[in-house]
């Protein structure tokens, strides 16, 4: 109830417009991917880069880069082709209902992903890439216009530039940072709890360990 006042309240503060994603506020534009990012910009060049490593959309989970290989150029798998570097946006391709999307940090900067991911660099600083990285999960906007571009069933996939028609909103950058904000803490706050839970998980398997073997035994 409380929360429906609150979008009450907010209606008649703020005015909003028709656009193809629905209602958004007036200050927000409505753009196609391929006006903002640049898709699969850079490739490795092996003459150069005698070692990769790789990220493969099997090391993407939930939105986070788990692990990579590596390679030298002589056993590289023949996906492994482009070069990200921090701040782009990864999005596979393969299998696009399975969300395996990243963002690269400072941490995953001049790897080499496959192919299978389509790559988007931002050119000309009206999006931040967290800000993208939200949208890209949120299946009203993003999802919504993919999952029809698949084709194939044995190896549903979609065309990396098929993204260049895609359309997302478009805050302006202060109110993209207040939004980053706000999820970001909330993403905090689940890797805690999840990391809590994983914590009550071992305690529950050592109890478990104990009374039902009898090593510790409760009074009737």
């Amino acid at each position: 109830m409380e929360g429906k006042k609150w979008e009450i309240r907010n209606e008649k503060k703020h005015k909003f417009k028709d656009s193809p994603l629905g209602r958004i506020p007036e200050e927000w534009e409505v753009v196609e991917l391929g006006n903002i990012f640049d898709i699969n910009p850079e490739k490795v060049n092996y003459s150069t880069t005698p070692q990769i490593r790789y990220i493969d959309i099997e090391s993407v989970t939930e939105g986070k880069i788990l692990n990579y290989k590596k390679f030298s150029l002589w056993n590289a798998p023949s996906r492994a082709r482009r070069l990200v570097r921090e701040g782009d946006i990864i999005i596979s391709t393969v299998r696009p209902n399975l969300k395996a999307f990243g963002m690269i940090t400072k941490q995953f900067d001049n790897y080499v992903c496959s192919t299978g991911f389509a790559v988007l660099r931002s050119k000309n600083n009206r999006i931040l890439p967290n800000f993208m990285f939200y949208v890209s999960f949120f299946d009203k906007f993003f999802l919504k216009q993919v999952l029809p571009l698949i084709v194939g069933s044995n190896y549903p996939a979609i065309n990396s530039f098929d993204l260049y028609k895609i359309l997302i909103p478009l805050p302006p950058l202060p109110e993209q940072e207040r939004i980053i904000s706000i999820l970001s803490q909330i993403d905090e706050t689940i890797e805690k709890e999840q990391k809590y839970k994983a914590k009550l998980e071992r305690i529950k398997q050592g109890l478990m360990e104990d009374l039902l073997t009898g090593k510790v035994r409760v009074e009737v």
